[in-house]
C-alpha cells in the first residue's frame, strides 16, 4: 500500500512540475539567452537523494553521464535550446535554481501567473516531502 502511496504522489509530483514549467520557460527563453554567466554548470546535474527516490518511484531511468565532464564545465545537459532533460526529470537543485535576472522578470510579469506559479510551486516542495516520507516509512 506504501508503494502505491508514493508512486501516487511521484506522479502528482511529476504533473505539479509540468504544470508550471510553461511559465518558467517563458522567462527562461528571455532570460538565459543573453546571461554571461552562465549558472548552468554540471555540479548541479548530480540527483540528491530525494531525486533519486522520486525518480526511482516512477518506474524511471537516471540520463547517461558522461565521465570526463568538469563539475565547473558547462552542464553536460545543456543544450542550443536549453536543458535536454524534461523540468519534471531534473534534479531538484537544477530545476529550482533562479537567479536575479530570472527572478526579476517572473516578479515583473502579469500578477496572476506568478501567483499561480508560487502556489503550484508550494504543492511541488508539499509533494516531495511526501514522496520522501512514504519511502522512509517502508524502510523504518
Amino acid at each position: 500500500m506504501l508503494i502505491y502511496i508514493m508512486f501516487n504522489s511521484a506522479l502528482l509530483l511529476k504533473n505539479s512540475i509540468e504544470t508550471i514549467d510553461a511559465f518558467i520557460q517563458k522567462h527562461t527563453v528571455e532570460v538565459c539567452p543573453n546571461c554571461r554567466n552562465v549558472c548552468c554548470i554540471n555540479r548541479h546535474s548530480y540527483y540528491d537523494y530525494a531525486d533519486l527516490v522520486y525518480i526511482q518511484a516512477l518506474g524511471l531511468e537516471l540520463p547517461a553521464y558522461k565521465k570526463d565532464v568538469r563539475d565547473t564545465d558547462c552542464c553536460q545537459f545543456l543544450s542550443a535550446t536549453g536543458c535536454a532533460i524534461e523540468r519534471s526529470l531534473r534534479p531538484f537543485r537544477c530545476n529550482w535554481y533562479f537567479c536575479g535576472p530570472l527572478l526579476k522578470s517572473m516578479g515583473d510579469g502579469a500578477a496572476k501567473p506568478y501567483r499561480q506559479f508560487i502556489k503550484e510551486f508550494q504543492k511541488v516542495i508539499e509533494l516531495r516531502k511526501t514522496v520522501m516520507d512514504t519511502f522512509l516509512s517502508t524502510i523504518f
